[in-house]
């Protein structure tokens, strides 16, 4: 189970248990429940991007350490790879840049996945897998 998921739990049943003596007035407890999204991308890619700014995206969103642990994670348990683009670096920025790459690339190696490289910000030349005859 997720750990986003045993907390509404836990508050869940935090929320409902509790004495109900006269000494303590009924209250109404609501709890709000919304659907979490998966850990990781359906197909088993995730599309990791770091910019020039330095930042890091993950699927499209801004995603921290922490965050990409857990969809690294989720990746390898689905037997995924991961697809990295790296913006044009500002000159200015490189060093950043060539830094959060480093911790990136460690990340994703501390996981044990396949990394590949893609020279398009829209992964569009990673999306056709080249085609290897059988080989007998």
């Amino acid at each position: 189970m997720h750990r986003t998921q045993r907390f509404l739990c836990f508050a869940f049943l935090a929320a409902c248990s509790g004495s109900k003596s006269a000494d303590h007035p009924a209250a109404d407890t609501a709890l709000m429940v919304s659907a979490v999204p998966p850990a990781g991308p359906k197909d088993a890619t995730l599309r990791i991007t770091i910019t020039n700014d330095p930042k890091v995206y993950a699927d499209g969103h801004a995603a921290t350490f922490r965050d990409l642990d857990s969809l690294l994670t989720a990746i390898r348990a689905d037997t995924g790879e991961v697809w990295l683009y790296r913006e044009a670096s500002d000159p200015h920025l490189a060093g950043q840049q060539d830094s959060l790459v480093d911790s990136v690339l460690g990340t994703i190696t501390r996981h044990d996945l396949t990394v590949r490289l893609s020279r398009r910000p829209d992964f569009s030349d990673l999306h056709r897998r080249s085609a290897r005859p059988d080989r007998p």
